[in-house]
C-alpha cells in the first residue's frame, strides 16, 4: 500500500490565494451594492424633486383655469370638468384635466370657496371654519369645528363653488413654499390670483406668491 505524501506547500498558498480571492469578490460586490442603493434613492429623490415641480406647476394651470371660468361665467366651477367645456365665448378653460404626478391614481384634492371668503379643505385632518357649509355626503358625519366633515380622510362638501386644488400625497416635501414645509398645508386657489391682481396691495393681504420650479 502507497501511503499518502502530505500536500505540497504550493498546493496551501493556493488554496489561501484562492481564500483571499473570495474575500475580495465579496468585498467588491458588498461595495457595489452600496454604490448602486446610494444611486438608486440619488435617482428617486430627482425624480421625486421634479415632480413636486411638475404638481406646483399643474395645480397653478388648473387655478389659472379656475380663475378665468370665474371671469367669463361670473361664477366659480362646481366640478373641476366644468373647466374642460366650453365658455360663453367658445373659449377652453382647460383642454384636459392634469394629473397629480405625486399621488399614484393622480387626483387632486378639492378646495372649497366658503360663503365667508374662507378656503374650506375637507382634505385635511383639521376642519374648522366656524359654520356649518354646503350639503355633506350621506356617509357617517362629524361635526369638527361646527362644520360637518365626513370620516378622516378625504372628503366632499357639495354645495360649495371650487376655489382651488392641493395635492394628496403624504410625503415629505424638499422645498419650503410660502414658509410651509407639508403638502397637506400647500393650496393653489383663485384668491393668490386675485390678489396678485389687486392694485396697491403690496402691503396687504398677501395669499400669493411666486412658484419656484427649480
Amino acid at each position: 500500500m502507497i501511503p499518502l505524501l502530505p500536500p505540497r506547500p504550493r498546493d496551501g498558498r493556493r488554496r489561501r490565494e484562492r481564500g483571499h480571492l473570495m474575500v475580495g469578490l465579496v468585498a467588491m460586490v458588498a461595495i457595489m451594492m452600496i454604490l448602486s442603493g446610494q444611486a438608486v434613492q440619488e435617482w428617486t429623490d430627482v425624480l421625486r424633486r421634479d415632480n413636486e415641480a411638475e404638481m406646483m406647476f399643474r395645480a397653478q394651470e388648473i387655478t389659472r383655469a379656475i380663475f378665468r371660468f370665474q371671469q367669463a361665467n361670473g361664477r366659480l366651477p362646481s366640478k373641476l370638468e366644468e373647466l374642460m367645456e366650453p365658455g360663453p365665448k367658445g373659449e377652453y378653460f382647460l383642454r384636459r384635466m392634469y394629473d397629480d404626478p405625486l399621488v399614484p391614481d393622480g387626483e387632486w384634492g378639492v378646495l372649497f370657496a366658503g360663503p365667508g371668503g374662507q378656503i374650506v379643505d375637507p382634505n385635511s385632518d383639521r376642519v374648522s371654519y366656524g359654520e356649518e357649509l354646503g350639503n355633506v355626503s350621506t356617509a357617517p358625519t362629524q361635526t369638527v369645528g361646527g362644520l360637518q366633515s365626513t370620516g378622516s380622510g378625504p372628503q366632499e362638501i357639495g354645495g360649495l363653488p371650487i376655489a382651488g386644488v392641493k395635492t394628496l400625497s403624504t410625503d415629505q416635501p424638499f422645498r419650503v413654499w410660502r414658509g410651509l414645509n407639508d403638502y397637506s398645508q400647500w393650496q393653489f386657489t383663485i384668491y393668490d390670483l386675485q390678489n396678485q391682481q389687486t392694485p396697491g396691495q403690496a402691503g396687504g393681504r398677501q395669499r400669493g406668491g411666486s412658484m419656484n420650479r427649480g
